[in-house]
């Protein structure tokens, strides 16, 4: 280890990341007993570590999905669903309504004189 670059009065406490399905790309939600992809429902038991392999939605709920099929290298990718019913962003709302406000254009939400 090279020298330290800071120093610190006390120690700092560990940061640790939520963890995340390494395939889709998102955070994953537990539930106390384990965790599950939202998006791909993958499993994995609540005490895994980095880079343990979880159980797909088929075999732990024995029923097929009905997603699109993907290889983990493309999984992050929007599918056809997602393309055709976007969430709503916040941030996308904010840049429309600051645009408008800019070019004095009337909003969406003002109203009629």
């Amino acid at each position: 280890m090279s020298d330290p670059l800071v120093k610190y009065e006390t120690a700092p406490s560990l940061s640790i990341n939520y963890p995340d399905c390494s395939a889709c790309a998102v955070e994953v939600e537990g539930d106390g007993d384990g965790w599950m992809c939202p998006r791909c429902g993958t499993s994995w038991p609540y005490d895994a570590g980095d880079g343990d392999e979880g159980q797909l939605y088929e075999d732990w709920n024995g029923e097929p999905s009905e997603g699109e099929l993907r290889t983990h290298d493309n999984g992050y990718l929007p599918t056809q669903y997602e393309r055709d019913n976007p969430k709503p962003s916040i941030w996308e709302d904010l840049g429309i309504q600051l645009g408008r406000i800019m070019t004095g254009a009337p909003s969406e939400r003002s109203s009629p004189e």
